[in-house]
């Protein structure tokens, strides 16, 4: 470097390289800006490449051909280590880009997988529960399955931390197990969605045709892992403290393919043994993919009457108008931290 900055020195000036000052492009991923290192690495590289030209066309000089070594020496150095730098940034950010950095908001898979356009990351609670089985048809070619009355259902809790909205939370209150006469297949039917932001229920209905509720929703540290409702249906979920328990370091796993219908709220088990085209045929379906860093079973009994039993308000009835006779939550629940959800577009219809 030293015997490049005396071939600097000597060489006559010259004009800098536009390449090595171009900025990267506006709206790319922050990982494939250049560094300043990198910025000035290429520089004096591409100086060196400039002031050997020059160099070498002052034959005249006394010096000329001490410092044209010099000065291609150097240019190659630096080149070399250009080329390592840029391969190692390619690398973080493929790095990056692969694992859905909870810190951007970019949709981590939108550039690899065309067909998972969106993507969510955050952590999410799972409480089972059994539950009064509703009457009647869910949707067309969609019923409620049951023994002796009762369902399960549960409810499902997250924490957005990006979102083609931004950072927002939710509550899916789970309502049933129903069947697809179309498609026959299984699902977990959620009878009503209620989330945190304006922009995050705009686009529920707008981009997904998910009908949703936007709530005051608050998520406390402590107390039961459970959702409790006041009497002005805003909901609190307790126990949220312990949730950021997957390693910072750790890459989401899994990919588990599911299917899911928004306008029903019901996510399907992927799988279709046989199909009748005489029933259903008016819901989208769409591909989900789920992944997640951390996941674990947790024995947390709910020993509140409220807890988890969606009581507050005009939470008593559901969106269809029926009322639960009853609602117990199962004394467990299943975690997961790091996770990673990617939506695909519509494929098929049940």
């Amino acid at each position: 470097l030293t015997m490049a900055a005396v071939a600097l020195a000597l060489s006559p000036p010259m004009a800098s390289c536009s390449r090595c000052l171009q900025p990267a492009a506006p709206g790319r991923p922050s990982s494939e800006y250049r560094s300043d290192s990198v910025a000035e690495t290429h520089l004096l590289a591409s100086a060196g490449r400039h002031g050997a030209a020059a160099v070498l066309r002052r034959e005249t000089s006394s010096h000329s051909a001490l410092v044209s070594a010099a000065v291609v020496v150097a240019g190659a150095a630096c080149a070399r280590a250009q080329r390592r730098q840029r391969g190692f940034s390619r690398r973080r950010h493929r790095t990056v880009h692969n694992r859905a950095s909870r810190n951007s908001d970019v949709p981590a898979e939108a550039a690899d997988e065309p067909q998972f356009p969106w993507s969510f990351t955050g952590r999410v609670r799972f409480r089972p529960a059994l539950v009064s089985a509703p009457q009647g048809q869910v949707a067309e070619g969609v019923k409620a399955l049951s023994l002796f009355g009762a369902t399960v259902g549960g409810s499902v809790c997250l924490q957005y931390d990006t979102s083609p909205v931004g950072p927002y939370l939710e509550i899916v209150q789970m309502t049933a197990a129903v069947f697809s006469e179309r498609l026959w297949t299984f699902a977990l039917w959620g009878s009503r969605l209620m989330v945190s932001d304006a922009e995050a229920d705009s686009a529920n209905g707008d981009v997904w045709g998910v009908p949703s509720e936007l709530r005051d929703i608050a998520f406390e540290s402590d107390g039961e892992a459970a959702v409790f409702a006041d009497d002005s249906g805003r909901l609190r979920v307790r126990g949220w403290g312990g949730m950021r328990f997957a390693e910072e370091t750790a890459e989401s796993w899994g990919r588990l393919p599911i299917w899911w219908t928004p306008t029903l709220k019901a996510l399907w088990l992927p799988l279709s043994p046989w199909r009748d085209e005489s029933k259903g045929g008016a819901l989208p379906l769409r591909r989900l993919r789920l992944s997640a860093s951390a996941l674990r079973l947790r024995w947390e009994p709910v020993t509140s009457e409220d807890g988890d039993a969606f009581r507050g308000g005009d939470l008593k009835r559901s969106p269809k108008g029926e009322t639960e006779a009853f609602r117990i939550p199962f004394p467990f629940v299943v975690e997961a931290d790091g996770v990673v959800i990617e939506i695909g577009d519509v494929f098929d219809q049940l």
